[in-house]
């Protein structure tokens, strides 16, 4: 029985902790309705920034284009977030999501708790969600409940396309 304890004693005070905690994760109806600057926008480029103390690399910043202004009138034309499987987010090239700010500058650091998802496109539907959402009809877990889980998704990137040989001569 001591053999067993000790063993076990010993696994557990070996291994590597795996918890986090964020201090923020999620974005709440309040923030949502607080932020200065609303607005929708399309995540065009990524680029994965080195790190500077040798540990593998999960900061990306980006560049989007604002596809439209719901509230305010924002300047950003960058993001920055993290990839990392604690409190990072989950953006993919190509696809729209709502951004919420109080500041205006260039660019803005993206979180689980100021950017949002969007199913699909743009659409008449997803204004009419966001914008009772804004003026505190409904809840936006109700309203976006793709969105709200979809975020803190980060699944390992998809394999690299397979190389073409070139044809010999």
């Amino acid at each position: 029985m001591c053999r067993f304890v000790a063993l076990l004693l010993l696994l557990v005070l070996s291994g590597k902790a795996a918890a986090c905690s964020c201090a923020e994760f999620g974005l709440s109806s309040e923030d949502a309705r607080a932020a200065e600057n609303v607005f929708v926008f399309r995540l065009v480029e990524t680029e994965l920034l080195p790190s500077s103390n040798g540990e593998p690399a999960f900061r990306v910043k980006g560049r989007i284009r604002v596809l439209a202004h719901v509230r305010g009138r924002t300047k950003s034309r960058e993001i920055v977030y993290s990839i990392h499987d604690c409190c990072g987010i989950r953006l993919e090239t190509g696809k729209e999501y709502v951004g919420f700010t109080r500041d205006n500058g260039q660019h803005f650091e993206g979180t689980s708790v100021n950017v949002l998802p969007i199913w699909g496109s743009f659409d008449r539907s997803t204004a009419d969600s966001l914008e009772a959402v804004l003026r505190g009809n409904e809840k936006i877990e109700d309203a976006f409940t793709y969105g709200m889980s979809e975020i803190h998704q980060i699944r390992p990137p998809p394999l690299p396309c397979p190389q073409q040989r070139k044809a010999q001569r």
